[in-house]
């Protein structure tokens, strides 16, 4: 790793924890914040959220990518929907991984990193502690602001009670201040648990329990796959 990235990264991570509290008990993303937040763009249908993870490398939802998709963009920098520090990078090219339920998006070219856009690392190991971590999507109230709120991941025993089942490469988390229950728009919501990215949400809907638990995939230890033998799909053009 380059002494310059280091230093970047080290910059971001002091950022990390600048965020102010609202009255709905999560909190706005502020100014490079969370400088990994991307927004993948579906033209003509909708946008979901996501995480930059290398300089070309964006991790997506798997349940939000079309049937059909042409044309696909991302946003990065965002604090809200619309305010973002650079707006439709063209995805080149795209890979499924059900196993995660979760797509891989290739930029067309990898973007400078700034204090506002920089990627956030995969989680490398497991470990036996308990996992506090935020969770990052769309404000119930408002579906153009990205907030946080404080979560906490279910060792998999509890959640097995709950649940009843939990897909492979998943884990549940709920919230521990608000009970919320999670929406379908914020499917792809990155969990960030210790400054790393333990996975995304995942699209199975919540269960009527008396702590509402959500599903996220648990990318831990998740290897991003080479862009020339990885199986990577080019995106197509409308024209």
């Amino acid at each position: 790793m380059a002494p310059k990235f280091i230093i970047i990264l080290l910059t971001t991570m002091a950022i990390l924890p600048e965020i102010k509290s609202n009255h709905w008990g999560t909190c706005l993303a502020e100014p490079e914040a969370f400088p990994f937040i991307a927004i993948i763009n579906i033209p003509e249908e909708s946008f979901s959220i996501g995480a930059l993870v290398t300089a070309n490398k964006v991790l997506g939802p798997e349940a939000a990518f079309p049937p059909q998709a042409t044309d696909m963009t991302v946003d990065l920098g965002c604090i809200e929907v619309e305010s973002c520090a650079a707006r439709h990078i063209p995805v080149s090219h795209y890979l499924r991984n059900h196993s995660f339920r979760t797509m891989i998006y290739v930029l067309g070219t990898p973007v400078v990193l700034t204090s506002a856009i920089f990627p956030i690392p995969i989680r490398p190991s497991e470990s036996d502690d308990e996992l506090w971590c935020k969770f990052l999507g769309f404000d119930i109230h408002n579906y153009q602001e990205l907030y946080w709120i404080n979560t906490k991941i279910m060792d998999r025993a509890s959640c097995l009670v709950m649940r009843g089942r939990i897909p492979r490469n998943h884990a549940c988390f709920f919230d521990v201040n608000e009970n919320t229950v999670y929406e379908s728009e914020n499917i792809g919501g990155p969990m960030i648990c210790d400054r790393f990215l333990f996975g995304l949400m995942s699209v199975y809907p919540a269960v009527d329990t008396a702590e509402p638990v959500q599903l996220v995939s648990n990318l831990t230890g998740f290897r991003l796959p080479n862009e020339e033998t990885g199986g990577f799909q080019p995106m197509p053009r409308s024209h």
